[in-house]
């Protein structure tokens, strides 16, 4: 099982990249598609079957993720798999540019739902995201009833 699962636009990649590395830091494993989907696999198949095994799931909201017809499909699954099929994930949308952060609704931008990594320095607020999805991690869940 992965504990977070990173869902981003291609043009995104090094930053799920660098997310990635900072949760490994700290003893999070993670997923990203453009290190852990391998040639030949099923994409949509690959990601959705991460999705499942992931506690965490964090969307990166950027100017390019805002258009992305993957993303918005990736995250009305992950939403579907807490609703529908009552697994217990947690989402949590990162903005790392205004763009990303203008399509967030002003209450999860104020709440620790949400990150804003949109002021740099990026590589300090993906340390900090990191710091913040460990700890919660490690906080004891609720039932999913």
């Amino acid at each position: 099982m992965t504990d977070v699962f990173i869902a981003y636009s291609h043009k995104d990649e090094k930053v799920a990249e660098m997310l990635c590395d900072e949760l490994e830091a700290v003893g999070v494993s993670a997923w990203y598609a453009g290190r852990d989907i391998q040639p030949g696999d099923f994409i949509p198949g690959s990601i959705r079957n991460a999705m499942q095994q992931c506690g965490i799931c964090v969307f990166i909201f950027s100017k390019s993720s805002v258009y992305s017809a993957h993303i918005s499909s990736e995250l009305e699954y992950a939403v579907k798999l807490v609703r529908e099929e009552r697994r217990r994930i947690e989402i949590f949308p990162l903005a790392i540019d205004a763009e990303g952060k203008s399509v967030l609704p002003e209450r999860a931008t104020q709440g620790p739902r949400c990150f804003d990594a949109s002021e740099p320095p990026l590589e300090t607020r993906l340390e900090e995201v990191a710091q913040v999805l460990a700890q919660t991690l490690r906080e004891p869940k609720e039932s999913a009833s």
